[in-house]
């Protein structure tokens, strides 16, 4: 069996807010061409993004969400 990567992409996005420079990291993944719903998972203090992972992964969830 040859070896799969998951279809899950790392991304910054950079913004100001009152004049406050922020660089927020996500990860993204879903329908080709970049459509789909947008599905938003936050994680709790002490937590990371690891326990969304399977979502991300799922073709289930990302036929129709990204």
């Amino acid at each position: 069996m040859a070896p799969a990567i998951d279809p899950v992409i790392g991304r910054y996005v950079r913004f100001e807010i009152d004049g406050v420079a922020h660089r927020v990291y996500f990860e993204e993944a879903g329908p080709e061409g970049g459509g789909g719903i947008p599905l938003v998972c936050l994680h709790t203090a002490g937590a990371d993004s690891r326990q969304f992972r399977h979502l991300l992964a799922d073709p289930a969830v990302t036929e129709r969400y990204r």
